[in-house]
């Protein structure tokens, strides 16, 4: 290693912060103006804030880390079989046989949890420009799926997460009318024999 007398003037930089990690603090110093500053942890996340985009796994598009909260956007194309969708009515669980089209979901996971969950439905294959709607079940507003009370723990994969939280976890009846008619779950899985005809949706954006 060369003296700092050796060293170039072109690669000499002026030193402007440190960061101090106590067993309670983290203290970051300004050394310009002399200054310091206790920082949290999720301040301290944001100075170093990073972008990750990768397909790990089948149904994942593609994943955003910023130091705190991890987002997933999850595609699952439509099933050659029908989806077992978990309805609770009047206190009672009761299982729909459902023909769902291709799904998208979009993940946010802090802390181990996950902390919001939008979904779309689409037809045909996913590019740009391609229209989004409301996926016609219960507890379901706009792209906004309510999570409730339910575990929300990730688990090995955010594929497996999403499947336990938003297929295996039964829907309560918070706002139950689904589709353009506005009909109720039930009704309309009867009306329509447990298919979803993309005319019956409501266009709510685009890809």
């Amino acid at each position: 290693m060369q003296p700092d007398s050796a060293v170039p003037q072109e690669r000499l930089q002026q030193l402007l912060y440190t960061i101090s990690v106590y067993e309670q603090d983290t203290i970051l110093t300004e050394h310009e103006k002399n200054r310091q500053f206790l920082v949290s942890r999720d301040q301290l996340a944001g100075f170093f804030r990073s972008e990750v985009t990768f397909r790990p796994e089948k149904n994942l598009l593609w994943m955003k880390a910023d130091g705190t909260t991890t987002t997933y956007l999850l595609a699952f194309p439509k099933r050659a079989k029908p989806r077992m969708i978990f309805v609770k009515l009047n206190r009672k669980v009761c299982s729909f046989s459902l023909e769902l089209p291709s799904l998208l979901f979009k993940v946010k996971v802090l802390d181990g949890q996950v902390s919001a969950l939008d979904g779309w439905c689409y037809a045909g294959p996913l590019k740009q420009g391609c229209p989004l709607y409301e996926v016609p079940l219960p507890n379901i507003q706009g792209k906004d799926i309510c999570l409730g009370g339910i575990d929300r723990t990730m688990g090995e994969s955010i594929t497996e997460t999403l499947e336990r939280i938003f297929f295996d976890t039964p829907f309560n009846n918070h706002n139950f009318y689904v589709g353009k008619e506005g009909l109720s779950f039930p009704e309309y899985h009867r009306k329509y024999s447990g298919k979803v005809p993309v005319k019956t949706l409501k266009k709510i954006g685009s890809f």
